[in-house]
C-alpha cells in the first residue's frame, strides 16, 4: 500500500503546486498510513495541509485521488471533487 499513498502524494503536491505554496502530509486511508489491505467498499482518505511559507489562510477547494496498482495501472479514479 505504501506505493498507493506515494501515488496520492505525487497527486496532490503536482495538482496545487501551481497555486499555493503547501504540501500534503499525514496521508491515510481508514486511519492507518501504510495498510496491508482494504475490506471497505468506501474507504475513508485524510490528509494534512503544510504551508511551505507559513501563509496563513489557505485552504483546499478541490482534490482528486487515483488509486493505481503496481504496474501504474489505473484501479480507481475520483475525477475532481470540490471541497
Amino acid at each position: 500500500m505504501k506505493l498507493f499513498l506515494t501515488v496520492l502524494s505525487l497527486l496532490f503536491g503536482t495538482l496545487f503546486a501551481a497555486e499555493a505554496q503547501f504540501k500534503i502530509k499525514n496521508l491515510q486511508v481508514e486511519y492507518q498510513s501504510e495498510p496491508l489491505g482494504l475490506d471497505e467498499a468506501h474507504p475513508r482518505f485524510s490528509w494534512q495541509m503544510e504551508s511551505v511559507k507559513a501563509t496563513r489562510g489557505e485552504k483546499q477547494s478541490a482534490y482528486r485521488i487515483v488509486v493505481e496498482d503496481s504496474q501504474k495501472k489505473k484501479v480507481w479514479d475520483s475525477q475532481q471533487i470540490s471541497s
